[in-house]
Formats: C-alpha cells, structure tokens, sequence
C-alpha cells in the first residue's frame, strides 16, 4: 500500500495573499499521481486563514460578499482543486486553519469526512485525530491544539478490541515534541507547535502495536525529522506551503508492506526535486 501525504497546502482565494498556493498544491498532486498512490491524506491546513479581523465573531466577509462569510469560499476552492488534481481517493483531517467549524463542515461534509474516525485495510489500522476541536471562531492563537476526551476514548476502545494490529496515526499538529528542531517551544507560539495533552495520547499509543505517527504544522524551514519515543515513531518534514512564492516545500508517501512488516515514508523536496528517506519502521 502507498500512501500520499500533504500536510499544510494553506491554498487562499482572493487578495488575502499575494501568492494563493494553488500551482504549489497541483505539482505536489501531480508527484503523488506520478508515484502511483494508492490514496492521499490532506493532512490539515487546507487554506490559509490569513485575515487580520480574527477578534470580530464575524470576520471573513469577504468585499461585503456574504456568502464568503468566514472565507468558506476557500474551502470551495481546495476541494475542487483537489478533487481535479488527484488521481486516487483522499481523505482529509483538519488542521488549526480549517475553521470555523461550520465553515469547513459546510463543503467537507461530517459524513463523508469525520472529525476523527479509524478504519482497517490492507491488513494494518489507520487512526485519524483531529487537534484543532473547538467551533473556530477565535484568533488564531487564542486556543491551545489538543486532543478530545471523545478522541482518547477512541484509541482506548481500539486497542481494547485489538492491541495487536499494525496502527498508522495521523494528526495536524504533532503528537510529541521534536526538541532537536530549531526553536521548537520557544517563543510567543512555542507552545502551539505540539498538542497540550500529548502525554496523555502518547499513553494510548504505547498500549497497542503503533507503528508511526505523521503530522504536519511545525512552520519553519527545518522540520524535517522523526522522534522515537515509548516504541512510537512520530515523523515530520518540511512545511509545504507558505505564502513566499519562492518557497516550496516537502511531501511525503508511506510504502506500507504488511506481509513484511515494515513502513518506509519517502519525502519529496518541491524546492530542488530532490527526494529521500525520512525513516523506515519495522514491526
């Protein structure tokens, strides 16, 4: 099994940014299409929020456009994009960007793409978190990124009914700290860069066969690396989009061989094309 990852696309409508991302957003699909995968997780951050009247409840009404209260229109937008651009199926979590709540629910529909959810294929699990769970109406940093009781419960009940399987876990925002990255906790956001109950999701993960942890949302130019920690292996890469036109970024595929019981995750610098192993997880 192949899996593609984008994590952080932050594709913006209108003249919020200079540079909307979209041409980013399309070469990355066409690599994933180009290497055959088998499905892709929109990893969170699929627009950018970029307004600067987060503090009014109303903010987002773009030129007296109702309709584009709150931006949702950037959702209408990134979907098409990606419902064009991707050969194979996707599946989407959400990242501290993809809000409000009901902006983002309102084209990526709760039945089609839960909050959080799990599902077992090609002989391993896949376990998707959401770590941005407030309704959204608040600035940008106003709110820590966490994981839900609902969330906790769900791993607990997972690894109640089978410790043993191979399980794959994906979140925005990380899952551990990183603190051989550079600034990792320091600073005004410091502590926005992994979620505030880590501790208590990371017990979970030690309870059953966990193999990888992939997230996105650490911004600066130098997240590529993994952190091992209790037997779990949490991987991140360089942040693919931002809104420097001269900046491209990395993404990721998992080649997940269960009968072998081994992971690769592969990343792709859209900097230079150069691409490489970010590790490889035996079990």
């Amino acid at each position: 099994m192949r899996v593609g990852l984008l994590f952080d696309v932050h594709v913006t409508r209108g003249q919020r940014r200079a540079y909307d991302g979209a041409e980013r957003a399309r070469r990355g699909c066409a690599i994933l299409n180009e290497n055959g995968v088998d499905w892709t997780l929109l990893g969170g951050d699929l627009r950018s929020l970029a307004s600067k009247t987060t503090e009014r409840v109303g903010w987002g009404t773009w030129h007296g456009d109702a309709e584009d209260q709150y931006y949702r229109k950037d959702f209408r937008r990134v979907k098409r994009l990606f419902d064009e651009a991707l050969d194979a199926p996707y599946r989407v979590i959400r990242g501290n960007h993809d809000r409000p709540l009901s902006a983002f629910q309102a084209v990526f529909d709760a039945e089609d793409h839960p909050r959080f959810w799990a599902t077992r294929e090609g002989g391993v699990r896949h376990v998707f978190l959401d770590s941005s769970p407030s309704a959204g109406y608040h600035a940008l940093y106003q709110t820590q990124n966490f994981v839900t009781a609902p969330q906790l419960s769900l791993l607990d009940r997972l690894f109640d009914a089978d410790s043993e399987v191979p399980t794959f876990v994906y979140c925005h925002t990380p899952l551990t700290q990183f603190p051989g990255l550079d600034n990792w906790n320091q600073g005004r956001t410091g502590a926005y860069r992994y979620t505030l109950n880590y501790p208590a999701v990371q017990r979970r993960l030690e309870r059953g066969e966990t193999v990888l942890v992939n997230s996105g949302h650490y911004s600066p130019d130098r997240g590529r690396a993994t952190h091992e920690t209790g037997g779990v292996t949490h991987v991140l890469a360089r942040h693919f989009g931002k809104s420097d036109p001269e900046y491209d970024g990395d993404l990721r595929w998992l080649d997940i061989d269960a009968d072998a019981g081994v992971v690769t995750v592969h990343y792709h610098d859209l900097r230079d094309g150069s691409e490489g192993v970010l590790c490889r997880v035996e079990w």
